[in-house]
C-alpha cells in the first residue's frame, strides 16, 4: 500500500513516527509529512496523495495549526481517496470542530477510548471508528528509566518531593501556571538557604514555538523562582518527560496534556492547573471547559495558588489511583499493541 501520514502538532507526529515504522516494516510505501508543532506548506502534498492508497490526518488546534491537515482532507476529498482522522486525546474528535466538513468523507477514526467512540458516532455516521489508544501511551505505560535512575539523574534528595511542571505552548498561561505553583511551594514548604523538600523540573514543551526560536527563554524562569527553591529547566535532549515521570512524585499539567495522560497510566499524582486562561484554550481545542480525566477523578483539578497549595499537601487522601486504574486502564496487548491495531486497520481499508 501506499500511505500518506499528515500531522501538524507534536502528538500526532510523535504519534505517526511510531505509526510510519510499523507500516514500513510491512513493506508498505510510506511518505510522512509531519510539523512537530505546526506544519507549514507542503509544495508535495496533493502529489503524494494523488498515489496514495490511504491518507492517515491529524486534528490539530487551533485551525491556523491544521492548514495543512485540512487540506490534505479536501484534496483527498477531491480526489476520491480514502482517508480517515486520528484524534490522539479525550474531546478532540467532536470538538474540533474545523474538521466538521469532512468527517462525512472519512472512512476512519481513530479514538482514545470508548467514551469517545460512543461521543464521536452521532457525528461520524459514516465511519469506522476504532478505539486505538494513543501509540504514546507506550512510552509512558512502559517506561525507559526506573525511579532511581530519574531521581539520581537529576540528584533528588531521600526525602525531597520531585515535582514536575509540565509546559506547554502558551506562553501567558506557562507565566501564571509558574506564579500558582512558587506561591503554593511558599505556603506549604518554606524555603531555606540550605535545602527545600522540593525539587521542581519544568519539563519544556518539545513543539513550543518560542522555544525554537529561542532556546535560552525558559531562563526566565530560575529568575523569577526563589533561589531557595530547587528549580531545574528540563529540554528534551536531557531527558524526555515519558522517561523523567517514572521519578517524580507529583506532575502538573495544563488540560489536555498527553503528558498528563501518561501520569495517569503510571498512576501518578495528577494535578490539573485549570485557571480561567487554561480552560480557555481548553474550550478552544475541544469545545469543552470540563477536561475528562478530571471529570472522572484521574486528575485533581485547582483554579489558583490557594487550591495548589492544599493539593500538594492534601494528594495522598484523595482517591485518584482508584480511579486511574477504573477510568484508564493499562493498554491490552503490552508494548507496541496499540501501533499494531492502528496498522491493522489501515491494512483493511485496502483488503
Amino acid at each position: 500500500m501506499n500511505i500518506v501520514l499528515v500531522g501538524s502538532l507534536m502528538a500526532a507526529t510523535s504519534a505517526f513516527r511510531k505509526l510510519e515504522m510499523e507500516l514500513k516494516a510491512r513493506d508498505n510505501e510510506v511518505y510522512s509529512f509531519l510539523g512537530g508543532g505546526k506544519l507549514e506548506f507542503v509544495p508535495e502534498l496533493e502529489d503524494r496523495i494523488q498515489k496514495a492508497d490511504f491518507v492517515l490526518i491529524g486534528m490539530a488546534t487551533p485551525e491556523s495549526n491544521a492548514v495543512e491537515e485540512l487540506r490534505a482532507a479536501k484534496i483527498a476529498t477531491q480526489l476520491g481517496k480514502r482517508y480517515g482522522f486520528f484524534a490522539d486525546v479525550d474531546g478532540v474528535a467532536v470538538g474540533r470542530s474545523h474538521f466538521a466538513p469532512y468527517r462525512d468523507g472519512a472512512k476512519l477514526l481513530f479514538v482514545p477510548n470508548q467514551e469517545e467512540a460512543e461521543q464521536a458516532r452521532p457525528h461520524y455516521p459514516n465511519v469506522r471508528i476504532v478505539v486505538s489508544g494513543n501509540p504514546d501511551w507506550d512510552d509512558f505505560a512502559y517506561p525507559a528509566r526506573s525511579r532511581e535512575e530519574v531521581r539520581q539523574k537529576f540528584q533528588v534528595k531521600e526525602r525531597q518531593r520531585l515535582i514536575m511542571f509540565v509546559g506547554d505552548t502558551a506562553d501567558e498561561m506557562i507565566y501564571l501556571h509558574w506564579w500558582f505553583l512558587m506561591e503554593a511551594l511558599w505556603r506549604i514548604d518554606p524555603p531555606s538557604p540550605i535545602a527545600s523538600r522540593s525539587k521542581v523540573l519544568l519539563t519544556v514543551h518539545p513543539g513550543d514555538p518560542r522555544f525554537k526560536k529561542d532556546p535560552d527563554i525558559y531562563k526566565s524562569f530560575e529568575k523569577i523562582s526563589d533561589p531557595c527553591f530547587d528549580v531545574q529547566i528540563v529540554t528534551r535532549d536531557i531527558m524526555p518527560s515519558s522517561e523523567i515521570l517514572a521519578g517524580v512524585d507529583v506532575v502538573l499539567v495544563p488540560p489536555g496534556s498527553i503528558v498528563g495522560q501518561g501520569a495517569v497510566l503510571l498512576r501518578k499524582s495528577v494535578i490539573c492547573l485549570g485557571s480561567r486562561l487554561a480552560l480557555d484554550g481548553l474550550e478552544k481545542s475541544i469545545g469543552s471547559r470540563e477536561w475528562p480525566p478530571c471529570v472522572k477523578g484521574a486528575q485533581l483539578q485547582v483554579a489558583n495558588a490557594q487550591e495548589l497549595a492544599k493539593a500538594l499537601l492534601n494528594i495522598g487522601q484523595h482517591t485518584l489511583r482508584e480511579n486511574q486504574e477504573k477510568a484508564f486502564p493499562l493498554p491490552a496487548g503490552g508494548k507496541g499493541a496499540i501501533v499494531k491495531l492502528m496498522a491493522n486497520e489501515i491494512h483493511k481499508m485496502y483488503s
